[in-house]
């Protein structure tokens, strides 16, 4: 990782991990969007990307721009993982296999077979919150419960435990998306407790007939994966599919709440749903910035970069140059079709987490 920037590169010296900057990162965000290049990030001495086009130029180049080194800020190929590195920490060939294991189990027709399941149990949670009346905070009355329950019951792993464990285990992976502070060592302190209990949920035996999970296995048996990517696998579906799910839903519900005029034009027409969905993931992206590591000596966003140098890459930005305090663009006035026109799926967790939970949409 080089000790300084080129000299015509604009230097930061805010701190995108600090709390305050997680709970509101918009403002840091507009100015690192607004610079014509690439950032450095003097406190954590690495180069950030913020433009759209060099950010999905990068994603794009897996071959030059490597995830199997971290997706964090600690290279993995110098300092060896904590836990085995899964599909996220992975590059092809090891890579391929495992997202070929993974596509079928979580494609949408898959996930349509689910719907009925999930459209049940939120009209019961939701008929449950009315009856109930009152103050309801719509992430830890709504949100997480729906998510642990539902995507808990179609990963197969039993409920026993779920609340107390799934999500300060999911807390404490993403945590390693940043760097070694305060709030990393509070969260990872928090979440050590889990990992015995989702290391024995990701095993054969474990999971329900005919679950997401023991579907990953059926592709063990076909020899499309051995039993280790098996279990990886199943581990990374029960992290990754529990935080971001349950902060883009507590992400969502609370921009409806902000804006009611699009809660009225989607409550009048529900099928705009795919669509507001989308516009929520724009405005508040479930995670805003990760890192890559590169595999060669290469320029990208007017930066020349050496070999083995980590740069942060956040897709959040671009959705920074709204004005600050304007209203969310309202789903029928959106014409991108769904998953089409953003990014947001790619981009901090601690951002918009904290946005989520600290300050809980509550009606």
């Amino acid at each position: 990782m080089p000790a300084a920037p080129a000299p015509h590169v604009p230097v930061f010296d805010d701190d995108p991990y600090a709390a305050d900057v997680l709970v509101d990162p918009y403002p840091l965000f507009r100015r690192m969007l607004a610079e014509e290049t690439a950032v450095w990030l003097s406190r954590h001495q690495v180069h950030a990307v913020t433009h759209f086009d060099a950010v999905h130029a990068i994603l794009v180049d897996h071959e030059t721009f490597i995830s199997g080194a971290g997706v964090g800020p600690v290279n993995l190929h110098v300092t060896p993982n904590w836990r085995p590195q899964g599909i996220l920490e992975s590059d092809p060939p090891r890579h391929t296999p495992m997202r070929e294991a993974v596509t079928g189990v979580i494609s949408p027709r898959a996930m349509r077979r689910l719907r009925p399941g999930f459209d049940a149990v939120a009209e019961r949670m939701v008929s449950e919150l009315l009856a109930r009346g009152g103050e309801v905070d719509l992430v830890r009355d709504l949100a997480e419960p729906f998510t642990l329950g539902v995507f808990g019951d179609a990963l197969g792993i039993d409920r026993e435990g779920r609340a107390e464990h799934l999500v300060a285990h999911g807390a404490m992976n993403f945590s390693y998306f940043g760097p070694d502070n305060e709030i990393h060592r509070r969260t990872v302190q928090a979440g050590e407790h889990t990992v015995d209990y989702v290391m024995e949920r990701c095993a054969r035996e474990r999971l329900a007939p005919g679950s997401m999970g023991a579907q990953i296995w059926e592709r063990a048996d076909e020899g499309l994966i051995d039993p280790e990517r098996a279990v990886l696998l199943v581990r990374a579906l029960q992290s990754a599919g529990l935080d971001t799910t349950i902060i883009a839903i507590g992400n969502t519900l609370r921009l409806l709440l902000d804006h009611p005029d699009a809660w009225a034009r989607l409550h009048a027409d529900p099928g705009l749903v795919r669509f507001a969905i989308d516009e929520a993931l724009r405005l508040e992206a479930p995670f805003q910035s990760f890192y890559r590591t590169t595999s060669r000596p290469v320029e990208v966003d007017g930066v020349a970069l050496d070999e083995g140098a980590k740069v942060l890459l956040s897709s959040a930005p671009p959705t920074a140059t709204r004005a600050a305090g304007a209203p969310m663009p309202t789903p029928s006035t959106s014409t991108a079709t769904p998953a089409a026109s953003s990014p947001s799926g790619w981009a901090s967790t601690s951002a918009s987490a904290s946005r989520s939970r600290g300050r809980s949409p509550t009606r």
